[in-house]
């Protein structure tokens, strides 16, 4: 008899690849301009990839996603995912200047700029642009791509000297001033004029001649936080003459270390006196007494002398009426 058909099922389970060589890591980098990605390695044969949310530019953490694809007799291959950290760059600020400055004030305003700026990098300044003499701090703020850390800021010191110092004894008349020091370097702002005019001259009597007078005496002082300091380097002076010397001789002598005495040798600058000296301490103005009408007029001369000319008054007057008297008698 025929034979009856006999059926058995085959079945051919789908194979799985192994994944376990495949490398697809995690990665760090720096910002620098490019676009970054992670890419898987070492796929098994027939084992292709693509990728979701790949190649990034910007600092910033991202998530990869891996899909792979291959035969249809394997079966489907899980994702893999990494994660991609580009972190912020920093600026090379090294070359940047950001320097100190001294100046002498002249009326215009001045600055410290920031120079050798990095590309992509721009400034703004605090407290810059002065004009009047002073210390000031001026701070450099700068900014950056957001792909780079945040730059620190940079400060630096603006000092703006004084062109001159300068002492007024007459609070109505802050036009003529009565002494003033300058440097051709400037002054430190920090330092401060201080001058007395001293009333009482006759303790310069063992500094000058018989016969001579103290007209005005100066104590020139220099302060730099309340102590008393001499200047760095020669200063010019400019004091304003006493009435009662312009057009006249006089001398100039600078008393310091309390007894040491030297003569100034000066020009005249219409009703100033200018000269120059690398010490501040006393400066008195002399003149010859001399015996002349504006002394008498001004009540400047010697006692003994007014008692002189009383008795060459009284002689003369005398004298006058006896000789009025005698030419009288003899007309007679």
């Amino acid at each position: 008899n025929e034979i009856a058909d006999m059926t058995a099922t085959l079945t051919i389970a789908k194979a799985t690849y192994d994944m376990s060589g495949v490398v697809f890591a995690d990665k760090a980098v720096v910002y620098n301009g490019t676009a970054f990605s992670i890419e898987a390695t070492n796929l098994p044969a027939g084992v292709s990839v693509t990728y979701e949310n790949n190649g990034k530019t910007d600092a910033g953490v991202y998530t990869i996603t891996a899909k792979f694809t291959g035969n249809e007799n394997y079966n489907e291959i899980a994702d893999m995912t990494a994660t991609l950290t580009i972190a912020k760059a920093t600026y090379d600020m090294s070359g940047v200047v950001f320097a100190d400055k001294a100046v002498v004030y002249n009326g215009t305003a001045f600055s410290i700029e920031a120079t050798n700026l990095p590309a992509g990098v721009s400034v703004t300044y605090e407290n810059n642009g002065k004009t009047d003499a002073g210390v000031y701090t001026i701070t450099a703020k700068f900014t950056g791509n957001a792909n780079y850390n945040e730059i620190a800021d940079m400060t630096a010191t603006l000092t703006i000297k004084n062109a001159s110092l300068v002492f007024n004894t007459n609070a109505e008349n802050e036009t003529t001033d009565d002494v003033i020091i300058s440097v051709v370097d400037g002054i430190d702002p920090t330092k401060e004029l201080m001058v007395e005019q001293v009333e009482e001259t006759e303790k310069y009597a063992e500094f000058i001649g018989d016969n001579q007078k103290v007209a005005i005496a100066y104590d020139i002082k220099m302060l730099k936080d309340g102590a008393i300091v001499q200047p760095d380097g020669t200063l010019q002076f400019k004091i304003l003459i006493p009435e009662e010397l312009r057009g006249k001789d006089f001398s100039i002598i600078h008393i310091h270390n309390g007894n040491e005495t030297s003569a100034i040798e000066y020009q005249i600058d219409g009703d100033y006196v200018v000269f120059e000296s690398d010490k501040l301490s006393e400066f008195i103005f002399v003149y010859e007494k001399g015996f002349n009408l504006s002394n008498i007029i001004s009540f400047e001369i010697d006692f003994r002398i007014w008692i002189i000319i009383i008795l060459l008054a009284i002689v003369w007057i005398g004298g006058t009426i006896i000789g009025l008297s005698l030419e009288n008698k003899n007309k007679r």
